[in-house]
């Protein structure tokens, strides 16, 4: 698990995230994906974040992967999107992905959509604030 606290807003698909926001990101190996959780400032869910990836690697302090380019975003208020299509078939023409495999990445970020909720039921949970008050403790943090 990685955490960060945001030093600006954002925006992900319709979802605006202050600055002050949390983000804790899940890598595991084998799933094809990483999953972040996002809350606000106040601790409250805003959504997950699911970057489609390969070639996870974990070294020393770092965490290695390959982007797919597909992206999939479930809002807290249940609003779903596949983002990034344009881009996976930008890969495509210029020959960095396949056109099987580009195929392959949407039919498992439709897959993703439905499958989030259950996903994260499995995750290790920690409270946002909790992990505000470790991450306010650490030097620089």
């Amino acid at each position: 698990m990685i955490c960060y606290v945001s030093d600006r807003a954002y925006t992900v698909a319709s979802a605006e995230l202050p600055a002050g926001s949390l983000t804790v990101g899940h890598y595991m190996r084998g799933r094809g994906y990483i999953l972040w959780e996002m809350y606000d400032p106040r601790g409250d869910l805003v959504g997950y974040y699911v970057h489609l990836s390969s070639d996870l690697k974990f070294n020393n302090r770092t965490v290695e992967w390959r982007d797919m380019s597909l992206d999939v975003w479930v809002g807290s208020d249940r609003y779903v999107e596949v983002l990034d299509e344009a881009e996976l078939h930008e890969h495509v023409a210029a020959g960095h992905i396949t056109a099987r495999e580009a195929s392959r990445l949407c039919q498992r970020a439709r897959e993703l959509c439905t499958q989030v909720p259950t996903i994260v039921q499995g995750l290790k949970r920690f409270r946002p604030g909790e992990l505000f008050a470790k991450l306010a403790q650490v030097p620089g943090g």
